[in-house]
């Protein structure tokens, strides 16, 4: 693979140090599966680095330029490297390290950020021991930053009648950095590339960097490699870096995330990596793998499965939808949720139902068929459990009057399931979902706007359509449309998730948007079966007065 750009001749690349100098050093910065941190680790590297040692920061054309620095004097020596088209992580680390002649290179990803003296040690534990690459402790967590995500790995080849299988394995993933910290420098079977200084001459190594390692086990080969050739790859367990997975993600950096975890991409770096190093692909060598990238993808791709729905793709109609639970765990069933997944839609179906008891809607119909509506639409789009679980939630807990005795009974299961951590974040939201939909017609809302907010408004969207399709907006002397301004916003949405059927469901028109004014009153009467609550599932400031 050649080089795919000249470096700036106005950032010097120190040359190799002669015999007793301190090692000279670059550091590389590639964009992992985010935009929106790259300041704040570029600091910490700044603030690591030497003087006169140059940072050079790769990005793609589809970097957003509002999460660069605006003046490059607090980074100097900074080199950004511009690439045409969208670039993975070890296409870009291939083809920038050829011209650097330096000693040693720090690859480091933009989310990470450095501990105080995390450089330093790692040079001299590249110089005193003579290693290949070396790599500090990765935390993740909460402040202050002590429980280790990546403290060593362990790899081992197994043989049987099958082939030969590669079982990997994280140490110290989920412990207290403080148990496992004692030695200086601990020898470890892989490195991970959040952080890692590698020496230049293993860069330029043939099988190093390969190219065709996408978004997987770029790091696994590298180490494989490395040890081939008599190197040692090891974790300098005094240094530390942070990676902060659990910082919100905005809609702009989910357009990246989605190119970085592609599954073409992940399928063909393991049928590479396969041919590397005579591995049999199988469940015992990339199960577990697989696993991980389903879940990582699900967590922020609300609908990362729909592309295999032929219906995503097509509008929904009336008859699609389900009015009752047994039509609802069909659905979910047909959509390959597991057992202990409609378990939890059952279980949910029930609370919700509870909370709704002798609701009705302006139309007539039961208010449970609402919540039914609610979910068999998000899950006919192929949306995940955690956003088909908002959805019948929110349709149950917005309209309720507070002082409703049967939803007082069951207030404190609704608040239970709705402060859990995968439904948090979404709720934390919707009661100021008329905000979100007044910023979503700015023209910057992709760069502001975080995945919980736009989850957030797919879940009301969602309850609104349903309404719509059952004409209960017809009731509530409102329409049931959204103005053209959001017609743009919308498709980017649905784009992103492969829904662009629940777009072709939205009927657009006009250009006003104020949903603030859509308000109307429940009305509680008395019958022999007990109170019987109309309610309109499209009154969300009540969501803010019962929260």
């Amino acid at each position: 693979m050649t080089s795919l750009v000249e470096l700036s001749k106005n950032v010097k690349v120190p040359a190799p140090a002669g015999r007793g100098a301190e090692p000279t050093l670059v550091a590389l910065m590639t964009v992992r599966e985010r935009y929106s941190y790259t300041i704040e680790s570029l600091r910490s590297v700044r603030r690591e680095l030497r003087q006169g040692e140059p940072i050079i920061l790769a990005i793609d054309d589809h970097f957003p330029p509002e999460f660069l620095p605006s003046s490059h004097a607090e980074f100097d020596p900074l080199e950004i490297v511009r690439l045409k088209g969208r670039w993975r992580q070890n296409e870009v680390r291939k083809s920038l390290v050829g011209p650097l002649k330096c000693d040693a290179i720090l690859f480091v990803d933009n989310d990470i950020i450095l501990q105080m003296g995390t450089v330093a040690r790692l040079l001299q534990c590249l110089q005193e021991n003579g290693v290949g690459a070396v790599s500090p402790v990765i935390t993740w967590g909460d402040e202050p930053f002590q429980i280790a995500h990546f403290g060593g790995g362990k790899l081992e080849f197994v043989r049987d009648g099958t082939g030969t299988h590669l079982l990997e394995e994280h140490l110290h993933m989920g412990k207290a950095v403080e148990n496992f910290t004692g030695k200086t420098s601990v020898e470890s079977d892989f490195l991970e590339f959040h952080c890692l200084l590698m020496s230049q001459q293993i860069c330029s190594l043939e099988g190093i960097l390969d190219h065709r390692l996408l978004n997987v086990h770029a790091h696994i080969s590298d180490a494989l490699a490395m040890k081939q050739r008599g190197y040692h790859t090891v974790v300098e367990s005094q240094a530390m870096a942070h990676y902060h997975h659990r910082r919100p993600f905005l809609f702009c950096d989910l357009e990246h995330f989605a190119f970085q975890w592609d599954v073409r991409a992940l399928e063909q770096s393991i049928a590479t990596f396969c041919s590397m190093w005579n591995v049999q692909d199988t469940g015992k060598s990339f199960g577990p793998l697989r696993n991980y990238v389903n879940r990582h993808r699900a967590s922020h791709l609300a609908a990362s499965d729909s592309s295999k729905l032929p219906q995503a793709a097509e509008a929904i109609d009336t008859g699609q939808v389900p009015v009752h639970l047994v039509a609802l765990l069909g659905l979910a069933a047909a959509r390959d949720f597991d057992k202990g997944q409609i378990d939890i839609l059952e279980e949910t179906y029930w609370l919700a139902a509870n909370v709704t008891v002798g609701g009705f809607l302006p139309s007539g119909r039961p208010f449970v068929s609402h919540l039914v509506g609610t979910a068999g639409i998000l899950l006919h789009f192929g949306f995940g459990m955690r956003l088909v679980q908002a959805g019948m939630l929110y349709s149950a807990w917005c309209p309720m009057p507070r002082d409703s005795a049967v939803r007082v009974e069951h207030m404190s299961q609704v608040q239970s399931m709705i402060a859990s951590p995968p439904l948090r974040d979404i709720f934390e939201h919707l009661p100021r979902v008329d905000r979100l939909w007044n910023n979503l017609q700015n023209a910057d809302w992709k760069l502001k706007m975080t995945q919980a907010e736009v989850e957030a408004l797919v879940v009301n969207l969602c309850a609104r359509l349903e309404t719509a399709l059952a004409e209960d907006s017809k009731m509530t002397g409102h329409a049931s449309s959204f103005p053209m301004s959001l017609r743009d916003p919308l498709h980017d949405i649905c784009s992103l998730w492969g829904v662009v059927g629940l777009w072709q469901s939205i009927e657009f028109r006009g250009e006003a948007f104020e949903p603030s004014q859509v308000l109307s009153s429940f009305r509680i009467s008395e019958s022999k079966v007990g109170p019987l609550f109309m309610v309109d599932p499209w009154d969300v400031s009540r969501a803010s007065q019962s929260n």
